[in-house]
């Protein structure tokens, strides 16, 4: 019996991302970071291992948008990296480094 966790391949694909060696590896390691975060870890749960891992898994969703966003900006795709940062913003909201890259990118 073959079990997988859609976690272990999140944190396997950031882990993927940070180590690329080429930008297309970067992206599409850091695509599939996002699109296996679906939610909040056991949202609505406060144990504290629990907030702390879903504390690390939504910075590390964060990090993967930003991936994507950087790789899009160096394309000149500033509308879909402008999506993908406004995610990370709405993701955490007192992140002002993000707020002041979507700022920049609007001017």
């Amino acid at each position: 019996l073959s079990v997988n966790y859609d976690m272990i391949d999140f944190v396997a694909c950031l882990m993927q991302g940070r180590l690329a060696e080429t930008q297309q590896d970067r992206l599409k390691a850091y695509q599939r970071a996002i699109e296996l975060y679906q939610r909040p870890f056991l949202q609505g749960h406060t144990e504290e291992w629990i907030v702390e891992r879903r504390q690390d898994y939504q910075v590390g969703y964060i990090e993967a948008l930003c991936g994507v966003a950087n790789v899009r900006l160096a394309e000149e795709r500033y509308e879909h990296a402008l999506t993908l940062l406004l995610r990370a913003a709405e993701e955490d909201p007192s992140r002002q480094d993000l707020h002041r890259h979507i700022m920049s990118l609007y001017a």
